[in-house]
């Protein structure tokens, strides 16, 4: 009986291994686009253009800059498993805080009828 159960959480720590493996793989190429997406607009910038290809309108005069204070905070409030999880990869925890306050203003603006553009960037 005891074999069993070791088999059984044996089997229980190499799955979630493995998905925590192919989640930081799929999150690394999300991370690397927008790396790639940040120098593009550093880049646009710097170089004095006067449209920038990061926003659908060219360089608008006005942007709204939204900072997480406290994003592991927010993460254990919302969710059991952010608790583990932002002890272990804090930054695709807070990644993901991003994504869905991101998501969440993209929701709230369509249900008023806005179009918006709205994306992540890293530094």
């Amino acid at each position: 009986m005891q074999l069993i159960i070791i088999i059984i959480l044996v089997l229980g720590i190499a799955v979630i291994s493995m998905l925590f493996y192919r989640y930081a793989r799929i999150n690394s190429r999300e991370l690397m686009k927008q790396k790639q997406d940040t120098e593009e607009y550093r880049l646009g910038s710097n170089a004095g253009e006067t449209s920038n290809p990061l926003f659908v309108s060219g360089n608008p005069e006005y942007r709204l800059l939204i900072e997480i204070l406290d994003p592991i905070a927010v993460a254990k409030s919302e969710s059991v498993l952010a608790l583990f999880a932002s002890e272990i990869v804090p930054g695709i925890v807070t990644r993901e805080v991003y994504n869905q306050v991101r998501s969440e203003v993209i929701l709230a603006m369509k249900e008023r009828g806005i179009e918006t553009d709205i994306r992540v960037i890293t530094q």
